[in-house]
């Protein structure tokens, strides 16, 4: 099944994608912020993993992508 695809207008796009509409602040009602920051504290804190780690499997992901000679710098 195919759906009708209407085109964006290029200034609808362009006031979408402009940084004005990306720094307008949402002004949420108070019975949300009460809903959100009510559990704050029940949420576990997750353990950050060590740096050593997270830079070998960084180093992992990126192996196929970079020559030898950028993976051994």
């Amino acid at each position: 099944m195919k759906f009708p695809v209407r085109p964006a207008s290029s200034s609808a796009l362009r006031r979408a994608l402009s940084s004005t509409a990306a720094d307008e602040t949402v002004k949420h009602p108070s019975w949300f912020l009460k809903l959100v920051n009510n559990n704050d504290y029940d949420v576990p804190r997750l353990p950050v993993p060590q740096l050593n780690d997270t830079l070998e499997k960084y180093l992992k992901s990126v192996q196929p992508l970079i020559t030898p000679d950028e993976y051994k710098e």
